[in-house]
Protein backbone atom coordinates (compact mmCIF):
# COMPACT_ATOMS: atom_id res chain seq x y z
CA UNK A 1 0.00 0.00 0.00
CA UNK A 2 1.58 3.25 -1.11
CA UNK A 3 1.67 5.86 1.64
CA UNK A 4 0.25 9.33 1.22
CA UNK A 5 2.22 12.49 1.96
CA UNK A 6 -0.72 14.04 3.76
CA UNK A 7 -0.71 11.22 6.27
CA UNK A 8 3.04 10.80 6.46
CA UNK A 9 2.85 7.06 5.80
CA UNK A 10 5.38 4.92 4.01
CA UNK A 11 5.05 2.16 1.49
CA UNK A 12 3.92 -0.96 3.35
CA UNK A 13 3.94 -4.57 2.21
CA UNK A 14 0.74 -6.59 2.38
CA UNK A 15 0.11 -7.46 6.02
CA UNK A 16 -0.78 -10.98 7.12
CA UNK A 17 -3.22 -11.60 9.97
CA UNK A 18 -0.97 -14.18 11.62
CA UNK A 19 1.63 -11.43 12.05
CA UNK A 20 -0.64 -9.65 14.50
CA UNK A 21 -2.53 -6.34 14.32
CA UNK A 22 -1.18 -3.41 12.31
CA UNK A 23 -0.09 -0.59 14.61
CA UNK A 24 -1.54 2.86 13.96
CA UNK A 25 1.99 4.25 13.84
CA UNK A 26 2.79 1.85 11.01
CA UNK A 27 -0.22 2.91 8.96
CA UNK A 28 0.00 6.61 9.74
CA UNK A 29 2.75 7.98 12.00
CA UNK A 30 0.92 11.31 12.30
CA UNK A 31 -1.96 9.65 14.15
CA UNK A 32 -5.58 8.64 13.72
CA UNK A 33 -6.88 12.13 12.99
CA UNK A 34 -4.48 12.50 10.05
CA UNK A 35 -5.46 9.06 8.78
CA UNK A 36 -9.16 9.91 8.96
CA UNK A 37 -8.53 13.17 7.13
CA UNK A 38 -6.72 11.37 4.33
CA UNK A 39 -9.49 8.74 4.04
CA UNK A 40 -12.06 11.54 3.83
CA UNK A 41 -10.06 13.18 1.04
CA UNK A 42 -10.11 9.96 -0.95
CA UNK A 43 -13.81 9.22 -0.37
CA UNK A 44 -15.00 12.74 -1.25
CA UNK A 45 -13.30 12.90 -4.62
CA UNK A 46 -15.51 13.61 -7.66
CA UNK A 47 -17.30 10.57 -9.06
CA UNK A 48 -16.73 8.63 -5.82
CA UNK A 49 -19.86 7.53 -3.96
CA UNK A 50 -19.90 5.97 -0.51
CA UNK A 51 -22.83 3.92 0.72
CA UNK A 52 -23.34 2.05 3.98
CA UNK A 53 -24.70 -1.50 4.06
CA UNK A 54 -26.58 -0.93 7.33
CA UNK A 55 -28.41 1.92 5.59
CA UNK A 56 -28.85 0.21 2.25
CA UNK A 57 -32.07 1.83 1.07
CA UNK A 58 -31.00 5.29 2.25
CA UNK A 59 -27.70 4.82 0.42
CA UNK A 60 -29.58 4.02 -2.79
CA UNK A 61 -31.64 7.18 -2.40
CA UNK A 62 -28.47 9.21 -1.85
CA UNK A 63 -26.94 7.64 -4.96
CA UNK A 64 -30.07 8.50 -6.93
CA UNK A 65 -29.95 12.14 -5.77
CA UNK A 66 -26.26 12.39 -6.57
CA UNK A 67 -26.25 10.77 -9.99
CA UNK A 68 -29.75 11.40 -11.29
CA UNK A 69 -30.59 7.72 -11.68
CA UNK A 70 -34.27 7.45 -12.65
CA UNK A 71 -34.94 4.29 -10.65
CA UNK A 72 -33.14 2.49 -7.81
CA UNK A 73 -35.63 -0.29 -7.06
CA UNK A 74 -33.95 -3.67 -6.87
CA UNK A 75 -34.39 -7.42 -6.46
CA UNK A 76 -32.52 -9.05 -3.55
CA UNK A 77 -30.78 -12.28 -4.55
CA UNK A 78 -30.13 -13.64 -1.06
CA UNK A 79 -31.61 -13.17 2.39
CA UNK A 80 -29.90 -14.02 5.64
CA UNK A 81 -31.64 -15.18 8.79
CA UNK A 82 -30.26 -15.98 12.25
CA UNK A 83 -26.85 -14.50 11.49
CA UNK A 84 -24.60 -14.18 14.54
CA UNK A 85 -24.25 -10.59 15.74
CA UNK A 86 -21.29 -8.97 17.40
CA UNK A 87 -23.16 -9.01 20.70
CA UNK A 88 -23.29 -12.81 20.49
CA UNK A 89 -19.51 -13.22 20.24
CA UNK A 90 -17.16 -13.71 23.22
CA UNK A 91 -15.57 -10.50 24.49
CA UNK A 92 -12.03 -11.64 23.71
CA UNK A 93 -12.99 -12.39 20.10
CA UNK A 94 -14.50 -8.91 19.74
CA UNK A 95 -11.39 -7.25 21.20
CA UNK A 96 -9.11 -9.20 18.88
CA UNK A 97 -11.25 -8.31 15.87
CA UNK A 98 -11.24 -4.63 16.83
CA UNK A 99 -7.45 -4.62 17.06
CA UNK A 100 -6.98 -6.40 13.75
CA UNK A 101 -9.57 -4.38 11.88
CA UNK A 102 -8.97 -0.88 13.19
CA UNK A 103 -8.13 0.34 9.67
CA UNK A 104 -11.52 -0.92 8.49
CA UNK A 105 -13.06 0.86 11.46
CA UNK A 106 -11.45 4.13 10.41
CA UNK A 107 -12.74 3.80 6.85
CA UNK A 108 -16.21 2.82 8.06
CA UNK A 109 -16.54 5.73 10.50
CA UNK A 110 -15.42 8.23 7.88
CA UNK A 111 -17.79 6.67 5.33
CA UNK A 112 -20.67 6.86 7.79
CA UNK A 113 -19.94 10.52 8.48
CA UNK A 114 -19.87 11.33 4.75
CA UNK A 115 -23.03 9.34 4.14
CA UNK A 116 -24.95 11.11 6.91
CA UNK A 117 -23.86 14.49 5.57
CA UNK A 118 -25.10 13.58 2.09
CA UNK A 119 -28.36 12.20 3.46
CA UNK A 120 -28.94 15.50 5.24
CA UNK A 121 -27.97 17.50 2.15
CA UNK A 122 -30.28 15.48 -0.12
CA UNK A 123 -33.21 15.61 2.29
CA UNK A 124 -33.33 11.87 2.96
CA UNK A 125 -35.55 11.39 6.01
CA UNK A 126 -37.27 8.42 7.64
CA UNK A 127 -40.41 9.33 5.68
CA UNK A 128 -38.65 9.30 2.30
CA UNK A 129 -37.00 5.98 3.19
CA UNK A 130 -40.34 4.45 4.15
CA UNK A 131 -41.93 5.75 0.94
CA UNK A 132 -39.16 4.16 -1.10
CA UNK A 133 -39.50 0.87 0.76
CA UNK A 134 -43.22 0.73 -0.01
CA UNK A 135 -42.54 1.41 -3.67
CA UNK A 136 -39.70 -1.09 -3.73
CA UNK A 137 -41.78 -3.75 -2.00
CA UNK A 138 -44.48 -3.41 -4.64
CA UNK A 139 -41.85 -3.67 -7.37
CA UNK A 140 -40.28 -6.76 -5.79
CA UNK A 141 -43.61 -8.53 -5.41
CA UNK A 142 -44.44 -7.85 -9.05
CA UNK A 143 -41.11 -8.48 -10.73
CA UNK A 144 -38.58 -10.29 -8.52
CA UNK A 145 -37.93 -14.02 -8.22
CA UNK A 146 -37.83 -15.33 -4.66
CA UNK A 147 -34.41 -14.86 -3.08
CA UNK A 148 -32.22 -17.65 -1.78
CA UNK A 149 -32.76 -18.06 1.95
CA UNK A 150 -29.56 -18.44 3.93
CA UNK A 151 -30.76 -19.48 7.39
CA UNK A 152 -27.78 -20.09 9.65
CA UNK A 153 -29.96 -21.13 12.57
CA UNK A 154 -31.87 -23.69 10.52
CA UNK A 155 -28.65 -25.12 9.07
CA UNK A 156 -27.32 -25.63 12.56
CA UNK A 157 -30.57 -27.25 13.66
CA UNK A 158 -30.52 -29.58 10.66
CA UNK A 159 -26.97 -30.61 11.55
CA UNK A 160 -27.94 -31.37 15.13
CA UNK A 161 -31.16 -33.28 14.36
CA UNK A 162 -29.58 -36.30 12.58
CA UNK A 163 -27.07 -36.71 15.42
CA UNK A 164 -29.82 -36.53 18.03
CA UNK A 165 -32.01 -38.91 16.06
CA UNK A 166 -29.14 -41.35 15.65
CA UNK A 167 -28.56 -41.32 19.40
CA UNK A 168 -32.25 -41.89 20.01
CA UNK A 169 -32.31 -44.81 17.56
CA UNK A 170 -29.39 -46.42 19.31
CA UNK A 171 -31.00 -46.16 22.74
CA UNK A 172 -34.31 -47.46 21.43
CA UNK A 173 -32.62 -50.53 20.02
CA UNK A 174 -30.94 -51.17 23.34
CA UNK A 175 -34.11 -50.67 25.31
CA UNK A 176 -36.33 -52.74 23.05
CA UNK A 177 -34.10 -55.73 22.40
CA UNK A 178 -36.91 -58.09 23.46
CA UNK A 179 -39.15 -56.80 20.67
CA UNK A 180 -38.92 -57.52 16.97
CA UNK A 181 -39.54 -53.96 15.84
CA UNK A 182 -36.96 -51.93 13.92
CA UNK A 183 -36.46 -48.19 14.36
CA UNK A 184 -35.29 -46.07 11.43
CA UNK A 185 -34.54 -42.41 11.06
CA UNK A 186 -35.52 -40.18 8.17
CA UNK A 187 -33.80 -36.88 7.49
CA UNK A 188 -36.15 -33.98 7.05
CA UNK A 189 -36.48 -32.98 3.38
CA UNK A 190 -34.70 -29.85 2.26
CA UNK A 191 -36.53 -26.56 2.42
CA UNK A 192 -38.53 -25.70 -0.66
CA UNK A 193 -40.64 -22.84 0.62
CA UNK A 194 -39.12 -19.40 0.18
CA UNK A 195 -40.01 -16.10 1.71
CA UNK A 196 -42.00 -14.21 -0.90
CA UNK A 197 -42.75 -11.19 1.25
CA UNK A 198 -39.42 -9.54 0.38
CA UNK A 199 -39.90 -7.08 3.20
CA UNK A 200 -36.23 -6.00 3.09
CA UNK A 201 -35.76 -6.49 6.83
CA UNK A 202 -32.39 -8.16 6.42
CA UNK A 203 -30.90 -5.63 4.00
CA UNK A 204 -30.16 -3.00 6.60
CA UNK A 205 -31.46 -1.41 9.76
CA UNK A 206 -33.45 1.83 9.62
CA UNK A 207 -31.27 4.90 9.36
CA UNK A 208 -32.63 6.37 12.58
Amino acid sequence: MEGQVGCGTRSMSRHRHESGPVALETACPQGRAALEERVAQVLTQPRVFVGVVEHFDASLLALQRETGLPDVTYCPKRRHHNVRRVRDLPADVVRDAEQRNFLDDVVYNVSLRIFRAKACCYGITPDTINDFRRTNLAYQRAHCPPPVIDDKGLEKKEEEEPAAAAGKTSSQKNDSSAFSTTTTTTKRPGRTNRDRTLDNMTLGDPMW
